[in-house]
C-alpha cells in the first residue's frame, strides 16, 4: 500500500533540526522504519521568518 506523508515542522523547531549535525541519519531510519519506496521531496508552504 502506498501513502502520503507530509510534515509540517514549525520555523524554530526546524531551524534547531537542522542545526543538528544527526538530522539526516534521524530522517533516513524514520523513512527506513516505515519502508519508504521512492520519495518525491517538495516544499508546500514555506515562510521565511
Amino acid at each position: 500500500m502506498r501513502f502520503i506523508m507530509q510534515f509540517t515542522i514549525p520555523n524554530d523547531t526546524g531551524n534547531d533540526a537542522f542545526r543538528d549535525s544527526k538530522f539526516a541519519e534521524k530522517m533516513q531510519g524514520l523513512l527506513k522504519e516505515v519502508k519508504a519506496g521512492p520519495a518525491i521531496e517538495a516544499a508546500v508552504r514555506t515562510y521565511a521568518t
